[in-house]
Protein backbone atom coordinates (compact mmCIF):
# COMPACT_ATOMS: atom_id res chain seq x y z
CA UNK A 1 0.00 0.00 0.00
CA UNK A 2 1.26 3.56 0.65
CA UNK A 3 2.61 5.48 3.68
CA UNK A 4 0.57 7.53 6.50
CA UNK A 5 -1.88 9.73 5.37
CA UNK A 6 -0.63 13.25 4.08
CA UNK A 7 -3.57 15.03 4.97
CA UNK A 8 -4.29 17.26 8.04
CA UNK A 9 -7.03 16.00 10.56
CA UNK A 10 -9.16 18.89 12.25
CA UNK A 11 -11.15 16.04 14.25
CA UNK A 12 -10.06 12.78 15.58
CA UNK A 13 -11.71 10.70 17.76
CA UNK A 14 -10.29 7.88 19.57
CA UNK A 15 -11.53 4.56 19.27
CA UNK A 16 -13.64 2.43 21.78
CA UNK A 17 -11.42 0.04 23.30
CA UNK A 18 -13.02 -3.78 23.38
CA UNK A 19 -13.99 -4.49 27.01
CA UNK A 20 -13.13 -8.03 26.06
CA UNK A 21 -9.40 -7.08 25.14
CA UNK A 22 -9.22 -4.54 28.27
CA UNK A 23 -10.21 -7.29 30.19
CA UNK A 24 -7.49 -9.38 28.80
CA UNK A 25 -4.90 -6.93 28.62
CA UNK A 26 -4.93 -7.32 25.09
CA UNK A 27 -3.04 -4.57 22.80
CA UNK A 28 -2.16 -4.16 19.28
CA UNK A 29 -2.72 -1.87 16.13
CA UNK A 30 -4.88 -1.61 13.02
CA UNK A 31 -4.24 -0.10 9.54
CA UNK A 32 -6.80 1.41 7.99
CA UNK A 33 -7.37 2.71 4.20
CA UNK A 34 -9.32 5.76 4.12
CA UNK A 35 -11.57 7.68 1.70
CA UNK A 36 -11.83 11.17 2.50
CA UNK A 37 -14.80 13.11 -0.10
CA UNK A 38 -13.96 17.27 -1.31
CA UNK A 39 -15.65 18.08 2.39
CA UNK A 40 -13.26 15.97 4.41
CA UNK A 41 -15.79 13.57 5.82
CA UNK A 42 -14.71 9.79 5.26
CA UNK A 43 -16.67 8.01 3.51
CA UNK A 44 -15.31 4.75 3.22
CA UNK A 45 -12.96 3.02 5.60
CA UNK A 46 -11.37 -0.82 5.55
CA UNK A 47 -9.09 -2.77 7.06
CA UNK A 48 -5.37 -3.08 5.54
CA UNK A 49 -3.62 -5.05 8.42
CA UNK A 50 -4.23 -6.06 12.19
CA UNK A 51 -2.33 -7.45 14.55
CA UNK A 52 -3.48 -8.78 16.58
CA UNK A 53 -6.13 -9.72 13.76
CA UNK A 54 -10.08 -9.09 14.06
CA UNK A 55 -9.90 -7.89 17.91
CA UNK A 56 -9.78 -4.11 17.50
CA UNK A 57 -10.80 -4.01 13.50
CA UNK A 58 -14.50 -2.58 14.72
CA UNK A 59 -13.11 -0.13 16.91
CA UNK A 60 -10.88 1.22 14.89
CA UNK A 61 -13.40 1.61 11.49
CA UNK A 62 -16.39 3.01 13.55
CA UNK A 63 -13.52 5.71 15.26
CA UNK A 64 -12.67 6.90 11.88
CA UNK A 65 -15.65 7.16 10.09
CA UNK A 66 -16.14 9.91 12.44
CA UNK A 67 -12.66 11.71 12.20
CA UNK A 68 -12.60 14.92 9.71
CA UNK A 69 -10.16 16.06 7.11
CA UNK A 70 -9.09 19.61 5.96
CA UNK A 71 -9.97 19.14 2.19
CA UNK A 72 -7.65 18.63 -0.29
CA UNK A 73 -7.58 21.16 -2.85
CA UNK A 74 -6.00 20.30 -6.25
CA UNK A 75 -6.31 22.98 -9.20
CA UNK A 76 -8.73 25.70 -6.84
CA UNK A 77 -10.84 22.29 -6.42
CA UNK A 78 -11.17 20.31 -3.70
CA UNK A 79 -10.79 16.70 -4.26
CA UNK A 80 -11.17 13.17 -3.22
CA UNK A 81 -7.86 11.93 -1.51
CA UNK A 82 -6.89 8.50 -0.23
CA UNK A 83 -4.28 7.16 2.43
CA UNK A 84 -3.53 5.43 5.40
CA UNK A 85 -3.44 5.57 8.82
CA UNK A 86 -2.69 3.34 11.95
CA UNK A 87 -4.61 3.15 15.22
CA UNK A 88 -2.89 1.64 18.04
CA UNK A 89 -4.56 -0.16 20.83
CA UNK A 90 -2.28 0.25 24.37
CA UNK A 91 -3.37 0.30 27.81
Amino acid sequence: MGSEMCIRDRVRIAPRYPRKALIEGREGYVIVELLVDEKGSVISASVVEANPSSIFNAAAIQAVLKWKFKPRVSGGVAVKQRGLTTIEFTI
